[in-house]
């Protein structure tokens, strides 16, 4: 293998593990929190009845009640995060081929494409027979 070769598979590999890791990376994170705030009360109530009876016939009867209600205050926070995506504005492309008929000659090319709009891209290509066009091209 030829050292340009060898050279441009280097830098084919080393802008495709760029166009990897930005492509991977989010634009943008929104995060949501929101408080969940909850009471719980615990009634707790004591009765005590005391009778007393007395020697000359008379009952007495007497009720203390206790309230020993709590309420206890529970927070919690629960987040919610978002990552949202943008579709890439600009797209860049080498192309490799051969005639299928005659000489097998390898033909090599480059393309460039911008979103126009929504999913639709609009580009040129090049070759290096001397062939060059337009693309349109649609992303989903």
């Amino acid at each position: 293998m030829d050292v340009k070769y060898k050279i441009t598979i280097c830098c084919v590999a080393l802008v495709a593990a760029f166009a990897f890791g930005r492509f991977e990376a989010p634009t943008k994170v929104v995060t949501k929190t929101v408080e969940v705030e909850k009471i719980v009360e615990h009634k707790n109530i004591e009765t005590h009845t005391t009778v007393t009876k007395k020697p000359d016939g008379t009952v007495t009867v007497i009720i203390d009640k206790k309230d020993k209600t709590t309420a206890s205050d529970q927070r919690r926070d629960e987040s919610t995060k978002i990552v949202e995506r943008d579709a890439p504005a600009w797209k860049v492309g080498v192309m490799a081929g051969t005639l299928v008929t005659g000489n097998f000659k390898p033909i090599y090319g480059a393309s460039i494409e911008h979103r126009f709009v929504g999913p639709i891209y609009l580009g040129v290509f090049g070759l290096n027979n001397g062939t060059a066009g337009l693309t349109v091209s649609l992303s989903f």
